[in-house]
């Protein structure tokens, strides 16, 4: 960062003091030395008595008694320049004193970061733009990611939270090789910058075996790392921060790894997902989407009593995007609660229309994912999307799997209980397939329970179904209605059937369909069984 003191006495406007750099534009008018954009704003500076801001440049107007002057920071940040500072300059321009103590404290502002002591992101971005002079054993930046930070934030208090962070930033400077350079890059993130051979995944994952103080709390603490080996010296601190960011949140994702090194073939995936995202984004709005409907059967009754919606996104050519590729996309960037609630007004208006033809009672079954839950105004969207299409909440069922249950219990059940006051009722779906303790499934608020196709696909394929049969038992105990999905021969049916299942849905009986095929497929059926 430069620096340059101007002073004026109205009249002549030249430059009084700079830092080496600049010192040969001393005594100079300033009009010769600095771009034309900076001296419109250093006029104004002086006849407005007011400071101004340059892209990062930030002319600062200080009065004094004895002169006008105008400190010029080049290549600085606004919220660098503290007003007891501003003070100190003001003081020391009225008696003629050097200011370069307090320029080094400047300096130490805009690269400290005020809670760790630990160099700051704009220093870590500089670093990584010289990362070419380091040296040449080969260079390796990582970012650390503190699990669940926001968590410890909220339940235990900001002032724990940032004890936390300042053991966090004692941690990983004691325990790492004296050549690595710890950063705190953002609020939960920390910037490690140093040599191969003294950098590498276990040492950085090592330093949280054991737990963390925060205050008067211990806390036990996981991180998640993201490694980048010797960065291409050509592109700039940025990109190289990029690239970590991306081995970040793969390992983020990961299950098993809680750290990845990026590799080139990360970028090309990170820039296909938000290709992807572009592409559902603009096709939503487009109204692009569609919504398809699988027939529910109920086996006592041999009759159909209701559909679930499923979301199909064309991709144009004749075929659709697999759900298991896009609905991630979507739960990602938050569009998931947009499409969550148009979904939930086609549901109602396939109720509307079916009512009409005469398929009273029958019921459309909505997935909902963990977002929508975390939305605020979740219940209420339902019940008046519900209540604008004037259907009767009982016609509608919310689908919910293990994994969106063991997000967060406490939001969930809380809206469940609400919607299930209010008439809805809820399946669980993908029943079997979680990690979930059993223990939570009779706290929640449900009525249905889903067995998984998983475990009926090899019914009649050498499977004995035994895990079928005891999910349909679990159900039975806790006096929920189970459903078999994924039912697509007759001997599956039968099996399922014979152990008591109330429900099916499967290719047995149809596929997914549009609307207007399910209306014809209700018609045929009804014909075909009544």
């Amino acid at each position: 960062m430069n620096q340059s003191k101007l002073v004026s006495d109205r009249s002549s406007y030249k430059i009084e003091y700079s830092t080496e750099e600049m010192y040969a534009f001393k005594g100079r008018l300033y009009e010769e030395v600095l771009p034309q954009e900076i001296v419109i704003k250093l006029k104004q500076a002086i006849l407005s008595e007011s400071s101004f801001t340059v892209g990062n440049d930030l002319i600062l107007f200080i009065p004094s008694k004895s002169c006008s002057g105008v400190l010029i920071l080049f290549d600085a940040y606004p919220n660098i320049v503290r007003p007891e500072l501003i003070q100190s300059f003001t003081s020391n321009i009225a008696s003629d004193l050097d200011n370069s103590l307090l320029l080094k404290q400047v300096s130490d502002i805009a690269y400290l970061d005020g809670l760790t002591n630990l160099p700051n992101r704009t220093k870590f971005i500089e670093t990584l733009d010289k990362i070419g002079d380091l040296g040449p054993c080969g260079e390796v930046v990582a970012l650390v990611d503190i699990e669940h930070f926001s968590d410890i934030n909220d339940g235990l208090g900001q002032d724990s939270g940032n004890y936390l962070l300042q053991s966090v930033a004692e941690r990983l400077c004691s325990q790492l090789d004296k050549n690595v350079t710890v950063y705190r890059v953002a609020a939960d993130v920390f910037g490690l910058i140093g040599s191969s051979n003294s950098l590498e995944s276990e040492k950085i994952l090592a330093s949280f075996d054991l737990p963390l103080k925060a205050g008067e709390h211990l806390i036990p603490i996981n991180a998640r790392v993201g490694i980048t080996k010797n960065p291409d010296r050509k592109i700039s601190g940025l990109a190289i921060i990029k690239q970590t960011n991306i081995a970040l949140n793969r390992a983020k994702k990961d299950v098993q790894n809680r750290a990845n090194y990026y590799a080139a073939e990360m970028e090309d995936e990170t820039a296909w997902r938000l290709e992807m995202i572009r592409k559902l984004t603009d096709d939503f709005y487009d109204q692009k989407l569609q919504v398809w409907y699988q027939p529910q059967l109920d086996l006592q009754k041999n009759k159909i009593i209701g559909a679930e919606a499923l979301l199909r996104w064309p991709n144009g050519t004749g075929g659709f995007h697999s759900p298991l590729t896009f609905i991630p996309l979507a739960e990602y960037t938050g569009l998931i609660v947009d499409i969550g609630s148009w979904v939930l007004e086609q549901a109602c208006i396939q109720v509307n229309r079916m009512t009409e033809q005469g398929f009273k009672d029958h019921r459309i079954a909505v997935n909902v994912s963990m977002p929508q839950f975390k939305n605020t105004m979740f219940v209420e969207t339902v019940a008046s999307v519900t209540q604008k299409y004037h259907v009767d909440p009982k016609n509608i069922e919310l689908e919910i799997t293990e994994s969106v249950v063991m997000d967060d219990t406490t939001v969930v059940i809380t809206a469940l209980e609400k919607l299930r006051q209010l008439g809805y009722t809820v399946a669980i779906d993908d029943f079997g397939t979680g990690f979930s303790s059993l223990s939570y499934l009779h706290k929640l608020p449900i009525n249905r329970l889903k067995v998984d196709r998983e475990f009926i696909k090899d019914i009649g394929f050498g499977g004995d179904g035994i895990l079928a049969e005891s999910i349909i038992n679990l159900g039975q105990k806790l006096g929920l209605e189970v459903i078999a999905e994924g039912i697509e021969t007759e001997e599956q049916q039968e099996f399922v059937k014979r152990l008591g299942c109330h429900e099916s849905q499967g290719y047995y009986h149809a596929k997914p369909m549009p609307a207007d095929e399910l209306e014809v497929f209700l018609r045929e059926f009804n014909s075909k069984h009544n």
